[in-house]
């Protein structure tokens, strides 16, 4: 029935020319006449082109994986011929015959039992520039791609004589349901079943598609979405745009959020001009009518207007606070003893929290000063006392203290509290006015104090409290003026 077996495959592959070795006897042994593809030329085969193989041969076994059945297929030009295909071990979608049940197959097919699965294949035909005809014939498929520059190329597409459509691409895939599982597949094409008598026109996309994706991004990003990211995952510069997209994209949610919060923060500033101008006059009679009345007064009534004059002072500070809102100051920077600023503002908020179950303790070098805005400075502890106040409603401990930096030459104060402490998300958000721990918070406080350490060249950290276990708030101030600070008083 097989009068001539040939034998194609991967001959650099010692295992393929092992399986060669033992065929050739075992081909002979069953009276048949064995060529073999030139570089695999053993004693008792012909040796031959691929070409002339597909010419003589009445069955060919393909050693190897798909690509070596892909190689010979399209030289077989008579229908009648067979190819059987034997997977050496690698991926193979078409050589589906394992190496151990080769015999056994081999066997069945030579006596004639076996059925052949009939495979579409394309004839190509390429015109050259003086219009020279080149043909092939390809089993899985083929590529109509762009040259060496990286341009969109217009296809247009005719079945027969009849206009299809013309496709803007990178190129086009012309496949086989044989080579639907290949390239096309990879370009996004479907998957046929192999017998189907059909073609696959698949779109080669690599500069399209992502462009699309890119487009789409921008106008994301233009509708004022700001939480999504594009992937692109290439090394070439289409990568690196979507890089920076994803880039503009965070830098632009940042501006808008430091330019909402500045436009709040303006509002706020405009508004508390106006409250301070109704609230300070009033403040400011009733401060001089206690002092008068404490002129007069002594004993038990004493220090009731003492007190009284005690919460106007509150509220002073309270209005300057707000004031600081309105725009930017400057600061009025002398040399200033920490302790007894401290407990200046323990005077002052002492007696509410005792009210409450608040117990305070303060530590303080005598010696340690700085050059600060006594007034700023004292604004700021005392919007972080509240703040550690409101966090403990049944009471507890509150500490003050200050220390020089081991670590830096600046002033170190501290307020800690025995509350709850404040969480990591918050922590990391502490200072954006549009944050508040509070139910109805503003979330000017931290704004305040942030801001006021700032403009001395510090900082405000916000910590966990190693002795109390609730919140730690850090003011941070140089020991010295820099340049820029003195350069703003003046």
């Amino acid at each position: 029935m097989f009068g001539t077996v040939g034998l194609v495959a991967k001959y650099q592959e010692p295992k393929a020319a092992q399986m060669v070795r033992w065929l050739i006897p075992w081909l002979k042994k069953r009276g048949k006449k064995v060529c073999v593809e030139n570089g695999l030329a053993h004693a008792g085969a012909q040796s031959c082109s691929k070409k002339e193989m597909a010419a003589k041969a009445d069955l060919i076994i393909s050693l190897g994986g798909d690509g070596t059945l892909l190689n010979i297929a399209p030289l077989v030009e008579r229908p009648e011929v067979p190819i059987l295909g034997v997977n050496m071990g690698g991926l193979g979608f078409i050589t589906e015959v394992a190496v151990d049940e080769l015999e056994t197959i081999l066997t069945k097919t030579l006596d004639g039992d076996y059925e052949v699965e009939k495979r579409m294949t394309l004839e190509i035909r390429v015109m050259g520039k003086k219009r020279r005809s080149h043909r092939f014939r390809v089993l899985n498929d083929a590529v109509i791609t762009k040259g060496a520059r990286s341009r969109i190329i217009d296809l247009e597409t005719y079945v027969g004589d009849d206009y299809l459509c013309t496709y803007r691409a990178d190129g086009l895939i012309i496949s086989t349901p044989t080579g639907s599982t290949a390239y096309s597949l990879a370009a996004a094409g479907p998957i046929l079943e192999p017998t189907l008598g059909a073609i696959v026109l698949a779109l080669v996309r690599n500069i399209t598609r992502p462009l699309a994706q890119l487009s789409a991004f921008a106008d994301r990003i233009a509708a004022g979405e700001r939480e999504h990211r594009i992937e692109l995952p290439r090394a070439d510069e289409i990568g690196a745009l979507g890089e920076s997209l994803n880039t503009m994209m965070l830098r632009l949610g940042g501006y808008e959020s430091r330019l909402a919060s500045r436009s709040r923060m303006s509002a706020l500033g405009e508004m508390s001009a106006r409250l301070a101008h109704e609230i300070r006059n009033p403040l400011t009679g009733l401060k001089l009518h206690l002092q008068l009345l404490a002129e007069r007064v002594d004993g038990r009534e004493s220090s009731r207007v003492e007190r009284l004059l005690t919460e106007i002072q509150r509220l002073e500070l309270l209005v300057s606070s707000t004031l600081m809102l309105g725009g930017e100051q400057p600061l009025v920077l002398a040399p200033t003893h920490i302790r007894p600023l401290i407990a200046e503002v323990v005077d002052l908020m002492g007696p509410s929290l005792a009210h409450v179950g608040i117990r305070i303790d303060t530590r303080c070098d005598e010696q340690l000063q700085a050059p600060l805005d006594r007034g700023r400075v004292r604004q700021a502890l005392l919007n972080l006392i509240v703040n550690a106040a409101d966090a403990m409603p049944q009471g507890g401990t509150l500490r003050i203290s200050a220390e020089q930096d081991p670590a830096a030459p600046r002033v170190l104060i501290l307020v800690e509290d025995s509350g709850p402490g404040v969480s990591e998300d918050v922590r990391a958000r502490l200072g954006d006015s549009s944050i508040s721990t509070k139910p109805f918070g503003l979330g000017l406080g931290m704004t305040v104090c942030r801001e006021v350490a700032a403009a001395h060249g510090g900082e405000l950290r916000i910590e966990r409290s190693r002795d109390l276990g609730g919140a730690c708030f850090v003011l941070a101030f140089p020991l010295t003026v820099t340049s820029s600070l003195s350069s703003t008083d003046n």
